[in-house]
């Protein structure tokens, strides 16, 4: 993997590693599991993951060089979105990989699950931890899909919501008031809450 990074690898080489890596180290079988180029209303995104039988996850492959970014995440989203049976999409420069789950219910929810770096400085046993999200086993066992409810449960946007419901604020409003003997109003103290959360974690 370090030699193909010191190379620059380009996307062909790269595509060859992440196959071998989905095969020999995350456990999809090279022809029951593995479509690749796998045709989306007229586009082909690298790789469609099939666990029994059904598509469950597309696959993004960039050169091992090239940094994932916003642009990547737009194509594989789309690629969900034209195949609403799938809800997860990873991304992968061979080094770095990100598993997104994209809900396509409106409001559309994009979220980041993980993410794994294989030439990261945590300890192997940790990488190997999170690469498991991304096994064959993972998939069809539904594994990842508890993680993701997990993260999804202590979310900013979650924890927001929380915190500007009536019956928080009630408990707030009293707390307030017992260390400052002033009882503020509700609304404004939900005000003053929304001041100190970041607008993007706010709902309309």
């Amino acid at each position: 993997m370090r030699s193909l990074v010191n190379q620059r690898a380009n996307e062909t080489q790269t595509r060859l590693l992440i196959t071998e890596f989905l095969v020999e180290g995350l456990g999809f079988d090279r022809f029951r599991d593995l479509a690749t180029e796998f045709q989306v209303r007229g586009n082909f995104v690298d790789y469609g993951l099939r666990v029994d039988g059904e598509l469950v996850a597309f696959v993004e492959c960039k050169s091992v060089g090239t940094k994932l970014g916003e642009r990547h995440l737009r194509q594989v989203k789309g690629y969900v979105l034209d195949h609403p049976d799938v809800e997860w999409a990873v991304l992968t420069n061979g080094v770095q990989w990100e598993l997104w789950h994209v809900g396509v219910d409106r409001p559309l929810s994009v979220d980041l699950v993980l993410e794994a770096d294989l030439l990261g400085d945590t300890e192997p046993g940790h990488r190997a931890g999170r690469l498991f999200y991304l096994t064959h086993e993972s998939f069809k066992h539904r594994e990842i899909r508890s993680l993701w409810k997990a993260k999804s449960a202590t979310s900013p946007k979650v924890l927001a919501d929380v915190m500007l419901s009536p019956n928080v604020v009630k408990v707030l409003r009293r707390e307030v008031h017992t260390a400052t003997g002033h009882l503020v109003p509700l609304d404004e103290l939900a005000e003053r809450i929304r001041e100190v959360l970041r607008p993007e974690y706010l709902g309309s």
